[in-house]
């Protein structure tokens, strides 16, 4: 509890799985995924949890997105 999970490819598959049990413990979590419909849906599936949610688009290798990540 008050720890926040970064999960890159998080729209779905094993990203959207640990994201969802980060949530259920307590935490905060922030999906990125390039897909914006991947991350649409993913947050659904947080149901009670979605307020514990960022959802961002990113690419891994660029770079300078990254920064900006952090900063939301």
């Amino acid at each position: 509890k008050g720890k926040t999970a970064l999960i890159t490819g998080g729209g779905g598959g094993m990203g959207l799985g640990i994201g969802l049990a980060c949530a259920r413990a307590g935490m905060r979590v922030v999906l990125t995924d390039l897909r914006e419909e991947a991350l649409r849906e993913a947050k659904a599936a947080f149901g009670e949890h979605a307020g514990a949610v960022l959802t961002l688009q990113h690419d891994v290798t660029d770079r300078a997105r990254w920064a900006t990540i952090a900063e939301e």
